[in-house]
């Protein structure tokens, strides 16, 4: 992040080839991600496994965080889910 303030300095500074808003938007997506983990940090507890299992289900889901690609972990049984 100390990249992406330096980058925003330079911006501002008029320097060629600098643009604000990409670092800014570096900035702001870490700001989001930071807070989006503590609050499943705060829901999780002291649990790691808790901790650590919807930051995996979040990156493993290959369309996205959709309910559709969540099946199989709601119910191991099934082999597909109605689409």
């Amino acid at each position: 992040m100390t990249g992406n303030v330096v980058f925003v300095s330079f911006a501002l500074g008029g320097a060629p080839g600098f643009v604000w808003w990409a670092s800014v938007l570096g900035i702001v997506t870490f700001l989001a991600g930071a807070f989006v983990d503590g609050r499943i940090a705060a829901s999780a507890g002291a649990h790691r496994g808790r901790h650590l299992f919807i930051p995996e289900v979040i990156d493993a889901s290959p369309g996205g965080l959709r309910p559709r690609n969540l099946h199989h972990l709601l119910d191991p049984g099934k082999a597909s889910a109605p689409v």
